[in-house]
């Protein structure tokens, strides 16, 4: 077989492999999952924002019954710009999601492959660490119990970072082109684009060296600058969140698991149709099976192979060991310790390492072990019986319109982490049910006349004989500017009144009134002022002359 064509079958079964267990996605609506519908609504949010003029996106106008969201301002964007060029396009919004995910996934194992590829010298040893990758019940967990679209489309970009720094720094790789790559992947998932970094630094310094990153650096810098417009607020304002301490309130004993939870068989225990709850607790039974063959085969087994080859899978055995232990109940004094792991929110998050390293372990067998047929056969029958007994596969689809997400009237998330500092929900669902959900409201009384109201602003005239203060139907949040009669006043200091909507003093008179939201923070400001200067930057990069 030509190397041609060896590649094009191996491309084959991957992708075979992925459409697969993607084979769900072809009913027409979306499957019901954990948070499919908060993912659905801000992709539905930040098109309407964009169609709106209001770019970068930073606020959603339909959360909270109209209240809106700052969601966008902390909430990675790659997923939902991606999201909109499909809906652009005119997809509906279910379409766009499966397609984010489709797209992602596929292009995660088929980049995994052509990573491993250049690694390993035996042809089966790429194609079966890449089906190891697609089958690792945290990647299906991810898409059909939660559709965290930014995580699984970080496992789709994590093998083209791999292979951008590694071709970047043979001069294989526009350094321009490899400056957005990086930017990409600074904006595809905020957790993911740091907790990835100790996996890359190892991976890139086994194989290729540290020059590596020195060779890269100022496509890194430029990618880094161009994802500031986004990650510069985030930072800045998320303290007018309580995103800050939400994370404090997770029940961790609750969610690490004992050694017999992470080791358990499924089939015995639950039936197939089950939902999904807890039964992607466990990183899966062929990535333990080849952990712990690794560990047989790196000592007593190992054809001769390279150092290096053999040195990467003692570091992703001790990567594996690790995870596992931190997702155990012997971890806790860890979790409460240290505040900076608390903010990977769930332990469950860890599964990302059994993805990739029991993926590389996986083709590690293959290239080392005289026993590889074998050791292929009984990781794919586990595999295959991890798929027949969890509940990988929806049980409901929600026939929701678009329109529903589009004016989306519910939480932007499901701790409500993003909401305000100042929101006060209860209090809010109290006055406006007492003020029959008026746009606007005056205490005491006036005229208020609606002159134009769209997704970011509004303009009202107030009439009143005496002193009035003003409730709008807006959640306060940096950004959002008030003026009266073009005069601009301080609506800061009023936020913690009327349960954190927007709220002024009005003199008596006839005045013109106008609130809309801005990018005017210095935060905003600076960061998409740095954003230019990236671009800027990764414009002018250009390959070394050979």
């Amino acid at each position: 077989m030509t190397k041609s064509s060896s590649i094009a079958v191996s491309l084959f079964i991957i992708i075979a492999v992925g459409l697969f267990i993607l084979a769900p996605f072809q009913h027409a609506w979306f499957p019901q999952t954990a948070d499919g519908e908060y993912y659905s609504a801000r992709l539905a949010n930040f098109y309407r924002s964009i169609q709106a003029g209001s770019f970068p996106p930073r606020w959603a106008p339909s959360f909270y019954s109209g209240l809106g969201s700052p969601v966008f301002n902390f909430n990675y964007p790659m997923p939902n710009l991606l999201g909109s060029v499909f809906l652009g396009f005119g997809a509906s919004v279910a379409v766009a999601m499966k397609a984010i995910i489709i797209f992602s996934y596929l292009a995660g194992g088929i980049g995994i492959y052509f990573v491993f590829k250049r690694i390993f010298t035996h042809p089966l040893a790429p194609v079966f660490g890449s089906v190891l990758y697609m089958t690792a019940p945290y990647q299906i967990h991810d898409i059909f119990h939660r559709a965290t679209t930014g995580e699984i489309m970080m496992f789709g970009l994590l093998p083209y970072v791999l292979l951008v720094l590694e071709t970047t720094a043979r001069n294989k790789f526009p350094p321009a082109s490899a400056a957005l790559v990086y930017a990409v992947y600074f904006l595809t998932h905020n957790l993911y684009a740091l907790m990835f970094l100790p996996l890359i630094s190892a991976f890139i310094a086994n194989f290729y060296g540290w020059p590596v990153f020195r060779a890269n650096r100022k496509p890194l810098l430029a990618g880094l600058l161009i994802s500031m417009f986004f990650w510069l607020p985030a930072l800045t304002e998320m303290k007018y969140t309580v995103l800050t301490t939400a994370h404090i309130n997770y029940d961790y004993p609750t969610e690490l698991l004992s050694l017999r939870q992470t080791l358990k068989i499924p089939g015995f225990y639950t039936p197939k149709t089950t939902p999904l709850t807890l039964d992607s607790d466990q990183p899966g039974l062929a990535q333990l099976f080849v952990l712990i063959a690794a560990l047989i085969v790196l000592k007593f087994y190992a054809v001769k192979i390279s150092r290096k080859t053999k040195q990467f899978a003692a570091v992703s055995i001790g990567f594996f060991l690790t995870a596992l232990f931190l997702l155990n109940h012997a971890s806790l004094p860890v979790w409460q310790t240290f505040s900076a792991v608390r903010f990977m929110q769930h332990p469950i998050r860890l599964y990302f390492i059994p993805v990739f390293f029991g993926a590389y372990l996986g083709a590690f067998l293959i290239e080392s072990s005289r026993l590889r047929y074998l050791i292929a056969a009984i990781a794919v029958g586990l595999t295959v019986y991890n798929y027949r007994f969890f509940a990988f596969r929806p049980v409901e689809y929600v026939p929701f319109e678009d329109s529903f997400f589009y004016h989306y009237p519910l939480t932007s998330a499901a701790d409500n982490e993003f909401d305000t500092i100042w929101y006060d929900r209860a209090g809010v669902n109290r006055f406006f049910i007492q003020h029959n959900f008026t746009a606007v409201v005056a205490s005491p009384s006036a005229v208020i006349t609606m002159i134009k109201k769209d997704l970011f602003s509004k303009t009202y005239q107030v009439d009143t004989k005496t002193p009035v203060t003003i409730i709008e139907e807006t959640q306060y949040f940096p950004g959002w500017i008030t003026t009266i009669d073009g005069a601009k006043i301080d609506i800061r200091q009023s936020a913690n009144r009327y349960f954190g909507l927007i709220n002024f003093s009005v003199p008596p008179g006839r005045h013109q009134i106008t609130t809309r939201f801005t990018q005017q923070t210095p935060p905003r400001l600076i960061g998409n002022s740095v954003s230019v200067i990236g671009l800027l930057l990764a414009a002018g990069l250009r390959r070394k002359s050979k």
